[in-house]
């Protein structure tokens, strides 16, 4: 199977919680890009589409949690581009259900971008700190959410 996104170690936090919710998004879009390959129909198009923003939402809100917990100092900047990515998706998601075919042209492109600039860039700066803070990564908060699929 050919994948558009590969997980790669330098893609880690280094908390499995995260890591795994990481991998699994990366699942997602791997499937959402077979299933165009595929010409699929809108609704199983849409359908990947709001499993994805059903995913991230679960997985920003533990990234989050996790963030206060530990208190990290780029918690809004952090929270303002999970916002921006909510936003950019509910975006494509209404495009979809328009039947307006652009979206399709620009979601993958984007969600690719945005995966690598995010996961490697800005959750990196989150895994330096959690690497300076060690035993705050060890004792995941009481609240810390459960994976969903």
């Amino acid at each position: 199977m050919h994948q558009l996104i590969k997980w790669q170690k330098s893609m880690s936090v280094h908390v499995s919680e995260l890591d795994d919710q990481h991998k699994e998004m990366i699942s997602i879009i791997n499937n959402l890009y077979l299933v165009l390959k595929e010409d699929a129909d809108a609704r199983r198009i849409q359908d990947i589409v709001s499993q994805l923003q059903t995913y991230e939402k679960c997985h920003f809100e533990a990234e989050e949690a996790l963030m206060v917990h530990c208190g990290y100092p780029g918690l809004e900047e952090h929270k303002a581009m999970h916002a921006v990515m909510q936003k950019k998706m509910a975006e494509f998601k209404t495009g979809l259900e328009n039947g307006d075919v652009l979206p399709l042209v620009k979601l993958l492109p984007f969600l690719v971008e945005y995966l690598h600039d995010h996961i490697i860039k800005q959750d990196g700066k989150f895994a330096e700190f959690l690497r300076r803070h060690k035993s705050c990564a060890k004792q995941l908060p009481d609240k810390f959410p459960e994976k969903s699929t």
